[in-house]
């Protein structure tokens, strides 16, 4: 399941990029040395899985030099009338969610992208603009909306759910104002935030789970056991993990990532500073930012820095069940800018999805926000002078 990242105000509206421009694709000599060693890798992990040593190797014997899949095919999702839109999520089915300018550039809409056709999910009333976060197996949508000029982001907020066609308004904890609904599962088991909100700020966040019409709050725990003060919760899978970012009793007013089962609240770690998990695969593999890098974790191993594409920062969005993890990091154009990328990573190596582009592609990748099983991507990024939405479908078999 995929949580969605949001788009910076006034990006989608406009195209604007970082000043440094479009830039170059890089680190193309890591491909060529992957190219050189595959088949010497490859036989070298075969020889240890087959003497089962895997387990005692460094990790660095089971990390893949080479992108899961050769080259992508990209799609415009085109938009609902304006001149840019974002994709969030897609299921495994293909289904992808996200938010589109409408005619005139006026404000944003949720919409649902099935074979080829946008449909605009509407937004609460009295709200004037929505977005949509995610979509389970089932077609079922979730995502928040507001009032106001989309690119202020003024509260109050709401979560909603969308069912073939009928928006329901998910409410907030007891005393707050605000809600914003992040993932769902194919159960319909949704997680999100509730907050009091202000004119101007939110406070005191908490994350919630919501199920037949119940909102909870998420991280209560036994007394004497750490428990969250405030947080967010950003994904769940159809175990009920559910995974995200908040401030414990014992973090010491930092946030950090937490998973939480219905009954352990787990600390993820982090790199030295704040942490957060974005998403979580059916594995119970988590993936996020631990500042300033990308990255990943699961139930066994230690919290892992996925690096970046040699700028200064990166964020993961999305993991499958495979494992492949997909977000945006900075890439360093000129000795002082730098510009985003979206990523894949394969192991503990990150690919920029630009170089797995045809050469005549008119796109520069920004920000990959979902990956569903088939190994299908989507995002949004810049072409041809505006910020639209993409998918990215697999030009032949896994390598």
């Amino acid at each position: 399941m995929a949580e969605a990242p949001q788009v910076p105000a006034g990006w989608i509206a406009t195209g604007r990029l970082h000043s440094g421009g479009v830039a170059p694709r890089p680190r193309r000599h890591r491909m060529l040395l992957a190219k050189r060693l595959r088949p010497w890798f490859q036989y070298a992990q075969r020889f240890a899985s087959e003497l089962r040593l895997t387990s005692v190797l460094p990790a660095w014997w089971t990390c893949w030099m080479i992108p899961p899949y050769a080259s992508y095919v990209v799609q415009d999702l085109g938009t609902l009338g304006g001149a840019s839109a974002a994709a969030n999520a897609i299921n495994d089915v293909g289904q992808v969610v996200g938010e589109s300018w409408t005619k005139n550039n006026l404000t944003t809409h949720a919409f649902l992208w099935d074979k080829g056709v946008m449909t605009d999910l509407g937004v609460l009333q009295p709200h004037d603009w929505s977005t949509a976060s995610d979509i389970n197996e089932a077609a079922i949508v979730v995502g928040y909306s507001g009032s106001g000029p989309r690119v202020q982001l003024v509260g109050p907020f709401r979560g909603f759910s969308w069912n073939n066609g009928s928006l329901t308004d998910l409410g907030t904890l007891p005393g707050d104002t605000s809600s914003w609904a992040w993932g769902i599962n194919d159960a319909g088991t949704i997680v999100g935030t509730s907050a009091l909100t202000t004119a101007t700020n939110p406070a005191h966040f908490r994350p919630y789970v919501y199920s037949n019409g119940v909102m909870v709050q998420v991280g209560f725990v036994a007394p004497g056991q750490d428990g969250l003060v405030n947080g967010e919760a950003f994904d769940i899978n159809n175990s009920g993990l559910i995974v995200g970012g908040g401030v414990t009793l014992k973090s010491s007013g930092l946030s950090r990532a937490f998973s939480f089962d219905g009954a352990i609240l787990r600390d993820l770690g982090s790199l030295g500073h704040q942490s957060e998990a974005r998403a979580v695969n059916e594995a119970g593999r988590a993936v996020g930012q631990a500042a300033p890098d990308a990255m990943w974790v699961d139930t066994i191993k230690p919290l892992e820095d996925l690096g970046t594409l040699g700028g200064f920062l990166s964020a993961a969005y999305d993991v499958n069940d495979i494992g492949d993890v997909v977000g945006w990091s900075q890439v360093a154009t000129q000795p002082s800018s730098v510009a985003d990328h979206a990523f894949i990573t394969r192991g503990c190596w990150m690919f920029d999805l630009n170089n797995l582009l045809p050469a005549t592609a008119a796109w520069e990748l920004l920000f990959a926000c979902g990956i569903n099983n088939q190994g299908q991507i989507v995002g949004w990024g810049l072409h041809q002078g505006n910020v639209r939405a993409f998918l990215l479908t697999p030009n032949g078999p896994r390598q």
